[in-house]
């Protein structure tokens, strides 16, 4: 006996092939939004590690300590802390650190790191001052020296 149709076991069969391939689909997409949701979150946290760092290097002063704050109302999902610690080897050199925090949950999502040098206030302030004739204390040393 022949049937033109499928038959009950065909259609389950059919059913279920189609429902384990839908499943696989489903989770690589899922996977695939979690990933692309993750890599935003980070490159926004280092945009923001980056600028925060600029704004340290710009102020031109560096004080060891830390220091903590948020981005405002532009990025209200992320806070930003900073650490400065000076070198114990050269004078002026210092490590700085900006962690770029989730604000919900505190977890950091961006770090960076780099060492910058700020000459020692001794050396500024001597090429600083300057006398009533507008020369310098350095060019006032060298011009006291016995030529040869």
């Amino acid at each position: 006996m022949t049937s033109a149709g499928f038959s009950l076991i065909e259609l389950v069969l059919a059913v279920f092939i189609l429902a384990i391939g839908l499943t696989g689909l489903i989770r690589g997409m899922t996977t695939a939004l979690q990933s692309s949701s993750a890599s935003e979150k980070e490159t926004i946290a280092a945009w923001l590690a980056a600028g925060q760092m600029e704004m340290i290097r710009a102020d031109g002063l560096l004080i060891a300590g830390e220091d903590q704050g948020d981005f405002g109302t532009d990025f209200p999902k992320y806070q930003w802390k900073s650490t400065i610690t000076e070198s114990t080897t050269l004078g002026g050199l210092y490590e700085v650190r900006i962690d770029v925090l989730e604000t919900q949950d505190q977890t950091v999502v961006f770090s960076i790191q780099t060492m910058l040098f700020d000459a020692p206030l001794d050396s500024l302030t001597e090429d600083l001052l300057e006398d009533e004739s507008g020369n310098s204390a350095r060019s006032q040393q060298q011009s006291r020296r016995p030529t040869q």
